[in-house]
């Protein structure tokens, strides 16, 4: 008998058992408005060095460019873009919107680089920079199809560190990052629950990067994480990665 009570539980709520399922194995129920994108690595050693790196992955495409105002400081300046248009979450007769998600994040940086040796070197980066998220998708309520739609405008505060280690072209490094994300405007339509109303709160977002290459020209690799410290009032994606190149040259003249 209590067999045939759990089929019948299963049966009637299938579909959303499912979706549940799935929400836990994607992090996908809730709309998305922040979305971590892969560090800066400029890695600058000398005054008048300059670098210009390009990267796409899953979370849009990006362009950094840093410069080395002496052996110490420099400035970069960060820019990224993500536009996906496809399928809902959810393929149904039922559903009649498509699922979208839109990025854009611009930051200005000082870059210091106290340390810097043919085998290893530590640069920090302090940012700050705006953003605007944007994603509509789709989630099961009471058997029934339901759209959800998140959008948001932020300022975001972060102090980064690369730590690499160097053998000749081949460079490895781990790039942890503190950052405070304040959303002055949020909209969230749909049923959409958190724990938290807060829309600012600190992050720790952590980074792996590999490069090859030459000295004019390395691709790079990078694999990342993004956490809430504490419970939020809104979605972001979990993690990224990318693949790109960087660009290096030095501009004085000898």
């Amino acid at each position: 008998m209590i067999w045939n009570q759990v089929y019948t539980i299963l049966k009637n709520n299938s579909l959303n058992i499912i979706i549940a399922l799935f929400c836990l194995s994607f992090l996908a129920c809730n709309a998305d408005i922040y979305v971590p994108t892969p560090h800066q690595t400029h890695l600058l050693e000398e005054k008048g060095d300059m670098r210009i790196a390009g990267n796409t992955g899953d979370n849009g495409s990006n362009l950094q460019a840093a410069y080395a105002l002496s052996d110490v400081i420099g400035i970069s300046i960060y820019g990224t873009y993500m536009n996906k248009e496809g399928n809902a979450l959810i393929s149904s007769s039922e559903s009649n919107s498509e699922h979208f998600q839109n990025h854009k994040y611009l930051e200005g940086a000082l870059v210091i680089n106290p340390y810097n040796n043919d085998r290893s070197h530590i640069e920090f980066i302090l940012g700050y920079g705006e953003g605007e998220g944007e994603e509509r998708n789709e989630t099961v309520i009471d058997n029934k199809i339901r759209e959800i739609y998140g959008y948001g405008r932020y300022s975001k505060y972060s102090a980064l560190t690369n730590l690499a280690f160097k053998k000749g072209d081949f460079q490895v490094g781990i790039s942890p990052k503190i950052s405070y994300i304040d959303f002055g405007e949020v909209i969230l339509t749909g049923y959409q629950v958190f724990e938290s109303d807060s829309k600012e709160e600190w992050f720790l977002e952590r980074s792996f990067f590999l490069r090859f290459g030459m000295d004019a020209m390395k691709f790079e690799f990078q694999i990342g994480s993004a956490q809430a410290l504490k419970e939020v009032g809104f979605s972001y994606d979990p993690g990224y990665y990318s693949l790109g190149v960087q660009f290096s040259f030095n501009t004085q003249i000898n």
